[in-house]
């Protein structure tokens, strides 16, 4: 070969060479979306760049091979051959996965693969060409662990593939390798795709999957162990184990196996698995002959049929069933165990094994879920996203799989109060727990209202405890209906009096929380006062309540062998001796205006966290405090933080907010670190291009000086705190795809977090609300954020030893330690410690740029910058002082965008760093989120961007669980979606009120509601709205007005506002402001009382947006209730006192000659009260321009006097208060007849019992309980 073609072959095997690494990628890149259920849209877009990278890797291997040497032809072959194999498999996995085979799809391999090769995709498009649309067939996946399926999917398989006279064997073998998972994917394993191994592929799947005997054999089986269900109303039960006869004895016919031929080894089975009663039942009726397994199948069929209707019937809405609290057994959280030659199940153990699993794995186990996804479509042993094997070693490692003894589910009552502040002291006691690690001083709570006795699991573990078994119970909390089901370990605890030494051994049941509330300990003077009267008590008078900690409850199991003696003190408060000392127990004399209630608690905090956003963001402008005010103790917080900080080298540097006491004892939190850095090592292993872009984020972090590596020094002492750290990708960012969160929440057990150490600080973010109204105010927008605001602010060198972590450059070399110089993301008091340097920043330029300065203090949410100017000129002046102030103290404001191409073109002449400063002007520019609304600044609208919700509701999950967790993706914080949202509000208010459980089946009416809900959804995407009020006017207005509508139904009342105004040429326009909803209350309340409340929620949102817009606006109010309407415009003085107090607010809030009347069919608030569909909704112009007559002149408006309606009033109640004077003239008597005694001293013994009596219910809080004197 000559050296011209030497270097061209050199030149084509480095291009082909980047061509296979960027197909590869893109093959990865689609596995993980494919396996992370990514949507459909998203596939298809990667799948479509892997057909045009595959089309240039195939020109680019041509040219190689016309290139090379003879010698290396075969190899070069082979290795297009790998990847020829591989795109193909991966290629039709990705059109299963859209669920269609389009036409593209392989357009490439008309030009590069054999003559002979023909798309599956062509053949069904040439066989459908004059048929009806039908719905498109997708190839279901066969694993191998249900053998039963094999017959079906074969026959599918064979129906589409393999009887395909279109497709050669080496396309029906890519296909039947992409469609085999798990053990069937095994099997075939090392068989490379050639004509001849398809065939041998299909018989070894024959041989292992298809032999009758074992699919007969499976059915059996599953026959010969059939639950029994014992009660015959258990309909549910009944329709299960029908289903279950059926789906085998359908497998068996399929077979040629007939009822007939095992009828009597199946009979009895069946019967000893139906209810007595039902068994019985049969009995009477075919006992004249020999009966066979169809006579039995067909007779609880009809059973199952006819007892179904009769339960919707007879079961009234909200019922439910719950276990008996007192029974001796509850059911059993897992299925029974499999019978004998069957073995068990590691999820569902037996009698003898089992595990102790966690809240998640219980929940995944009672729903026959899959264990490591929560995926209900194949069991734990099936899972096919991980390595099974891996991931249950990983459980045993972690202590997640153990041997346990027998369990028996035991219902537990916990009704405790415990803890109350001021007056109230409960039984406790203060003994040594001695353990085979160590030993510890405790508190121990006395509650004979448990019937099992508990002690904190981290107690348990740091001391040692020996553990003696394991129980299940059924935790009934205060105020809950139904129990909370929990396995605990049970332990021996051995308790020392401190006193005498005296060593008590009990039992009790580990748990992760007792109480998080302190007990109230009694005052010196108490303290006092029962040493001298002998009775000594086990602390001492100078601890403090902030360190009473329950880790002990002792309940009625072993209570009273611990409880001797009780002295009684007053009426009050009694002296209780134990074998452990003395405790007081009652009411002292110490008086107290707080009293609460703690009760063993927990909650799905992710649902939680989103739901509580939810409802405050719906309570924005309607609420009393929606004003940021400090609470109690920020203004000393505030204090500290303006004696902290101080300016350093062109940055500022703050201290941590400690709260007292915490710097000192705070644990370093090593092992847990350090624990939590090993498992992110074996994930970087597992993911080197994850490892990457994490090491780049810590070397920029390095190099920026924001982390330094500790010193040895600094190692030595014990004192800080380690922090753990993990990835979060955020695939809708242009930069910073990967943010690294440190997690100060993590601590050791039985120790304080650094976040539990730390103050949280004051709120000083402005309103949301306000925000996002002014945000719409000038027609030219803008918004900004600063470039990693947290870590542009430097840490006091004394708290940085309490942010070290763990890293490494290399995997295969232990760690070492860094620590951070500035403030990090995922500190409690880091948003607080933002804000408030930024306030402190901002007052250096109150006289320089004092526009601007007002502009800072209330246009920055956290790290975003969200403005609007008039014009540009002022823009862009904003927009200079604003990089100035902030480049001041070192921060960089970045990432501008605006709807102003005009701004835009001089950000860039200015060299400001914009959203997209490298994409050229003709390009379109995706929206970005402003406060969680997008915004298309092309086209200045805003929108609640539906892509996440509907990717999420795509799961299809029907329970009250997903439903809130549905809820908590919602934002729209000025009320855009309000008539759709209230829909799914209702639907909220009816699953609390029927009681139905988190993961319970809906029932048939409210999923009715729900799914009609989620079909609904889709129209979200057709919802804009200009950002702009004004929109394209650009003329001076005249005048300005804002109208408030009100309306109200038996389920929902809300209010909506609409700003009206007029230019200098007399044009009107109208624009959507803002809108707020809300369900009715439970409690009924009548129709005229439900539209009042909608004006008092007009006339407080109305308040607000007043307030923010700042327009020199009159305001209107207009309801088509017309009781609501009087109330509002009269006398309140008249009123009962309900409709009076919300009057009187209306009335503080806005004035009577503010208010008017409208025909119900022009207020744009009934949408509201009644809900609509998302698609209707947009199209809507009475919701987004408010009614036709708006954009008249005020004469054309409704009339807006007080006219006297009788005739449509005198029917409806106004609820006036009336006054009824009557006089009443009665002759005493005598309070006790002296007739009826026969002696002096019997009559004054009655007279003093009846003074008694009205003594004593004139006086509530102190009564005569002792014997009658003479005195």
């Amino acid at each position: 070969m000559d050296a011209a073609n030497q270097a061209l072959l050199g030149r084509a095997k480095r291009a082909r060479s980047v061509s296979r690494s960027l197909v590869s990628k893109q093959i990865n890149k689609l596995e993980n979306e494919i396996n992370n259920s990514a949507d459909k849209t998203t596939v298809h877009e990667i799948y479509v760049q892997l057909i045009s990278k595959y089309e240039e890797l195939s020109t680019l291997d041509k040219e190689v091979e016309s290139l090379i040497n003879i010698e290396s032809l075969e190899d070069e072959i082979l290795t297009r051959e790998e990847y020829r194999d591989k795109f193909i498999i991966w290629k039709i996995r990705a059109e299963r996965y859209i669920g269609t085979v389009s036409s593209i799809t392989f357009q490439n391999s008309v030009e590069n693969q054999p003559q002979n090769v023909t798309p599956l995709n062509n053949t069904v498009s040439s066989v459908l060409t004059n048929q009806p649309r039908l719905p498109k067939l997708t190839l279901e996946s066969f694993s191998g662990k249900d053998i039963s399926s094999y017959p079906s999917f074969w026959a599918r398989f064979k129906s589409a593939v393999d009887d395909n006279s279109n497709l050669n064997d080496v396309d029906k073998f890519s296909y039947l390798k992409s469609v085999v998972t798990s053990d069937a994917e095994l099997a075939i394993r090392g068989l490379t795709l050639t004509p001849e191994n398809y065939a041998k592929a299909v018989k070894i799947l024959e041989d292992r999957f298809g032999r009758k005997e074992l699919i007969v054999d499976y059915h059996m089986n599953r026959l010969l162990n059939l639950s029994p269900v014992r009660k015959s109303f258990d309909v549910i039960a009944l329709r299960k184990l029908y289903d279950q006869l059926e789906i085998n004895i359908r497998g068996l016919e399929s077979l040629e196996i007939f009822p007939d031929s095992y009828s009597c080894l199946l009979f009895p089975i069946i019967m000893k698995a139906i209810p007595p009663d039902l068994a019985l039942e049969y009995n009477k009726k075919h006992n004249e002959k020999q009966s066979q397994v169809t006579d039995l199948t067909t007779y609880l069929r009809g059973e199952v049929e006819s007892r179904e209707p009769a339960e919707i019937l007879l079961k009234p809405h909200g019922s439910h069933s719950y276990p008996n609290k007192y029974s001796e057994r509850a059911p059993p959280i897992y299925p029974q165990p499999n019978r004998k030659g069957q073995g068990h199940s590691r999820f569902y153990p037996s009698h003898k094994s089992g595990v102790r699993a966690s809240a998640n794995e219980l929940l995944s186990a009672a729903v026959s879920n899959c264990l490591f996804c929560s995926e209900d479509t194949h069991a734990s042993d099936m899972c096919e996203n991980l390595c099974v094997q891996e991931k249950r070693a990983k459980l045993i490692k972690e202590g997640r799989f153990r041997e346990r003894e027998s369990v028996d589910v035991k219902p537990t009552s916990s009704n405790s109060v415990l803890h109350n502040r001021g007056g109230v002291l409960l039984q406790c006691v203060k003994a040594e727990v001695i353990g085979h690690i160590s030993s510890d001083k405790i508190f121990c709570l006395f509650d004979n209202g448990s019937e099992k006795s508990f002690i904190k699991k981290n107690v348990s573990r740091r001391l040692g405890l020996k553990k003696v078994g394991s129980e299940r119970l059924n935790i009934f909390s205060f105020g809950c209906k139904t129990p909370k089901k929990q396995t605990c370990s049970k332990v021996e605890v051995r308790l020392r009096n401190i006193l005498n030494g005296e060593v008590t051994v009990i039992e009790a049941l580990e748990i992760e929380e007792i109480s998080k509330a302190t007990l109230s300990l009694p005052s010196p003077d108490v303290w006092t006062e029962m040493e001298t009267k002998g009775f000594r008590l086990t602390f001492n008078c100078s601890e403090s309540s902030e360190n009473c900690e329950i880790s002990l409850l002792i309940g009625s199991d072993f209570y009273w062998s611990l409880t001797h003696r009780i002295k009684r003190l007053d009426s009050s408060l009694v002296a209780v001796e134990t074998s452990l000392g003395w405790s007081l127990q009652g009411k002292c004399d110490e008086q107290s205006d707080c009293t609460s209630v703690h009760l063993i608690h927990s909650e799905e905090e992710s649902i939680s966290a989103e739901l509580r956003r939810f409802w405050e963001i719906e309570s924005l402008g309607i609420r009393d405090n929606d004003s940021v005010s400090l609470g109690n103790g920020d203004e000393e917080i505030l204090s500290e933080f303006d004696k902290s900080v101080c300016f350093v080298d062109g940055r500022y540097r703050v201290s941590l907010p400690w709260k007292p006491g915490m710097r000192e004892v705070l644990q370093n939190n090593k092992t847990v670190a350090r624990k939590r850095f090993e498992g992110l090592v074996r994930r970087f292993k597992c993911d080197h291009e994850l490892f990457c872009e994490y090491k780049d984020v810590i070397d920029n972090y390095v190099r920026e000086g924001i982390v330094e590596r500790t010193s040895c020094d600094s190692l030595s002492d014990s004192q800080g705190f380690y922090l753990p750290h993990h990835a979060v990708i955020r695939s809708d960012k242009t930069t910073s795809r990967l943010r690294i969160v440190f997690d100060g929440s993590a601590h050791e057990d039985g120790h304080s977090s650094l976040n539990q150490s730390l103050y949280t600080g004051p709120n000083l973010h402005p309103n949301m609300l306000e925000l996002l109204l002014g945000f719409r105010k000038n027609p030219v927008a803008f918004t900004a954020d600063v470039k990693s605001a947290f870590l542009q602010i430097e840490l006091d060198l004394r708290d940085r030893e309490f942010t070290r972590f763990f890293w490494t450059d290399n995997l295969n070399n232990n760690p070492y330690v860094l620590n951070f110089t500035r403030v990090l993301f995922g500190l409690r008091p880091s948003p607080y410690l933002l804000a408030a340097t930024l306030k402190h920043h901002f007052k250096k330029y109150k006289e320089q740029y004092p526009h601007t300065f007002d502009l800072l203090n209330s246009s920055i949410y956290v790290d975003d910058f969200i403005c609007g100017r008039n014009d540009v000129p002022d823009a862009l002046r904003t927009t200079l002082e604003c990089l100035q102030i902030f480049s001041d103290a070192s921060m960089l404001l970045r990432k501008w965008r605006t709807n102003s191409k005009q701004l835009d073109l001089l950000w860039q002449q200015e060299g400001v760093e914009t959203e997209f400063s490298e994409t050229s002007a003709t390009d379109l520019k995706p929206p970005i989120k402003v406060l969680g609304l997008a915004w298309d600044s092309e086209k200045d609208l805003i929108y609640f961007d539906p892509k996440d919700l509907l990717k999420f509701m795509s799961r299809k999950t029907e329970s009250k669980r997903f439903i809130l967790s549905v809820v908590g993706r919602i934002f729209d914080p000025i009320g855009i979606l309000g008539p759709f949202v209230i829909k799914l509000k209702c639907l909220l208010q009816d699953l609390w009120t029927l009681g139905v459980d988190w993961d319970s089946e809906l029932p048939p009416k409210l999923r009715h509601k729900w799914q009609q809900w989620s079909s609904e959804a889709e129209g979200l995407t057709e919802i804009k709205i200009p950002r702009f009020y004004l929109g394209d006017v650009d003329q001076e207005l005249s005048s300005v007005d804002i109208h408030c509508f009100s309306d109200a139904s038996k389920s929902a009342y809300g209010t909506i506002l609409y700003l009206r105004f007029v230019t200098c040429n007399n044009k009107i326009e109208t624009s959507f402001i803002c809108s707020k909803s809300r369900v009715a209350p439970l409690k009924s309340l009548t129709l005229p009382r439900l539209e009042l409340t909608a004006v008092l929620l007009s006339a407080r949102l109305a308040k607000q947006v007043s307030s923010c817009l700042k327009f020199n606006a009159n305001i209107y109010y207009w309801t088509d209730s017309l009781i609501s309407y009087y109330w509002t415009c009269g006398d309140s003085s008249a009123i009962k006192p309900y409709v009076k107090n919300l009057v009187q607010e209306i009335q503080l809030l806005s004035d009577p000659s503010q208010w008017g009347h409208c025909p119900g069919k022009d207020n744009p608030a009934d949408l509201i009260s009644r809900g609509t569909s998302a698609v209707k909704l947009a199209q809507n112009e009475l919701w987004w321009h408010g009614p036709p007559w708006l954009k008249l002149a005020p004469d054309h408006w409704p009339n807006r006097q007080r006219d006297i309606l009788d005739s449509e009033l005198c029917s409806e109640e106004l609820e006036y208060r009336s006054s009824v004077r009557v006089a009443v003239t009665q002759q005493r008597e005598s309070l006790v007849d002296i007739n009826r005694f026969s002696s002096l001293k019997k009559l004054l013994k009655v007279t003093a019992w009846v003074f008694r009596f009205v003594n004593n219910a004139r006086i509530v809080n102190k009564s005569m309980n002792f014997y009658i004197t003479a005195d």
